[in-house]
């Protein structure tokens, strides 16, 4: 799966997401969330594994 295909089915119509305590869930993962759901404003990623920089990240370009 890219990066193109998850924009594609999540696209502009995705606005909450919540991925609380999923494990799986990396900062790699995360940090791309902007590009892939450009519409998200509500976000929870409580207990994943998502650290300062990828916050910031986040808060850069994910959530409006």
């Amino acid at each position: 799966m890219t990066e193109q295909s998850l924009k594609d089915m999540l696209g502009e119509s995705l606005t909450t997401l919540n991925l609380s305590n999923l494990k799986w869930v990396k900062n790699e993962h995360l940090n791309k969330l902007g590009f892939v759901a450009p519409n998200l404003v509500d976000l929870n990623i409580s207990g994943t594994c998502a650290d300062d920089a990828t916050l910031e990240e986040l808060g850069k370009t994910a959530v409006k």
